[in-house]
């Protein structure tokens, strides 16, 4: 969020809205983009940047009221390890239900 950061630190507005519109959309764009390579597929955090983006374009500055919530809340879930993928669950239940019967295997003898 760095990029935010330092654009909303020369900004009058959260929305920055009264900064350029090149700079609007490069922020946007990375903010979006994070987004997007992290949150896994059907995420409430990719449908909503989703919404955002179609509601208000990738260039307005109206996004940036929103978007960085969005990441924070991605990050934060990231950080107390709530984002993984089906996969990762799967794999790591079949795991479990291997070990499970390794155990009971060996005890049974």
């Amino acid at each position: 969020m760095t990029e935010y950061d330092e654009l909303r630190s020369r900004s009058e507005y959260e929305s920055c809205s009264d900064k350029p519109d090149n700079e609007i959309a490069r922020v946007i764009t990375i903010i979006s983009s994070t987004i997007e390579r992290i949150a896994p597929p059907g995420s409430t955090y990719r449908t909503e940047t989703a919404k955002i983006l179609t509601m208000w374009g990738a260039t307005n500055a109206v996004c940036l009221s929103y978007l960085p919530g969005i990441l924070n809340a991605l990050r934060s879930d990231v950080a107390a390890d709530y984002v993984r993928s089906w996969a990762e669950l799967i794999h790591a239940d079949l795991f479990s239900d291997f070990l499970s019967m390794d155990e009971y295997l060996l005890g049974e003898g």
